[in-house]
């Protein structure tokens, strides 16, 4: 009996919210009244779209052509820019030699059935990497 006269209670208290929300919410008319305004005003004719896109092309064009068109000094002749160019694909990276291990001779083979660890190329019967520097 306790139950129902709880449900009962919060029946009318979800009633009594229901009618405060009521009379605190605006009309449906009006407030669809004003989001029409303002989709009225929204559609007035927007003039500064096209002259900022027209203002970007315009931009754009003419950093083309100063980039292309500007007279270069520093522009390499072609025995000059053949060396840098060799120069290029001879360098070596000073710490080149951080990528290799010395155990990479064991790490790219792979290992097979009846084999011996003496008998991998590039390992020393004494347990030390024969391309290894020391």
């Amino acid at each position: 009996m306790n139950h129902d006269q709880e449900e009962k209670e919060l029946k009318e208290l979800f009633q009594q919210q229901r009618w405060e929300d009521e009379r605190a919410a605006p009309r449906f008319a009006k407030v669809w009244a004003a989001a029409v305004s303002r989709h009225k005003r929204r559609q007035r004719p927007r003039r500064l779209l096209p002259i900022a896109a027209a203002a970007l092309i315009v931009l754009t064009i003419s950093g083309a052509v100063a980039i292309f068109f500007k007279p270069s000094a520093n522009r390499l002749d072609p025995p000059a820019l053949s060396s840098a160019a060799a120069s290029i694909t001879t360098w070596q990276s000073p710490t080149d030699f951080l990528l290799h291990s010395p155990g990479e001779p064991l790490l790219i083979t792979v290992p097979r059935l009846g084999e011996s660890l003496l008998e991998i190329p590039g390992h020393d019967s004494r347990g030390i990497y024969a391309n290894s520097a020391q």
